[in-house]
């Protein structure tokens, strides 16, 4: 059978994982490779056994492995097959690479935002994310033309806040935003 194929790179994406790698030069016994290759993708979650991804060998040296959980830890190996009248012959499995898919994915920005003023606050509404992973929402202020300052959080569930902390006669310009609870947490566009 065919050598491992050598250069296998696994890139994390969300929900995803990106391969490539290269064609193997040679066959187990050191002669060059000859007729069609196909390889197999190999895959475990965490410390779990390799196991195929692809029921049938592909063509491409690229695969893009979709629909996997978020910060589970995967580990990916590649097997060539070789294709030929006289039938298949499986290779060595490369050595494996490890990724883990991320969520990079911001949810959208809260809609409506509504602000009314009383004596000495704002009180502001807005209109929730629809993204079910959306954790808090930040309030951001600011005076005049001034910059966004972000003021508070509040929890997904709360989609009002009252600003106490104005002086009466200066204007104010208000922004809310959604935050996921990604690991690394992504953050909407401003409403």
């Amino acid at each position: 059978g065919p050598a491992a194929p050598p250069g296998l790179d696994a890139q994390a994406g969300d929900k995803e994982v990106r391969l490539k790698w290269e064609a193997p030069g040679t066959f187990l016994d050191g002669m060059p490779t000859s007729g069609e290759l196909r390889y197999v993708v190999l895959r475990a979650a965490g410390d779990g056994a390799l196991a195929r991804v692809t029921p049938a060998p592909i063509t491409g040296t690229t695969f893009t492995d979709k629909g996997l959980e978020n910060d589970t830890a995967y580990r990916y190996a590649i097997q060539a097959v070789r294709v030929d009248r006289a039938g298949t012959a499986l290779g060595a499995a490369s050595a494996a690479v490890a990724a883990t898919p991320v969520d990079t994915t911001p949810p959208s920005a809260p809609t409506r935002l509504i602000g009314i003023s009383a004596s000495g606050s704002v009180s502001l509404a807005w209109n929730a994310s629809p993204e079910e992973d959306v954790t808090l929402y930040a309030v951001y202020r600011a005076e005049g033309t001034g910059v966004f300052l972000r003021i508070a959080t509040t929890q997904r569930i709360t989609t009002v806040y009252t600003d106490r902390d104005v002086q009466p006669g200066r204007t104010y310009r208000y922004a809310v935003t959604a935050i996921d609870r990604a690991r690394q947490a992504n953050e909407s566009q401003r409403s």
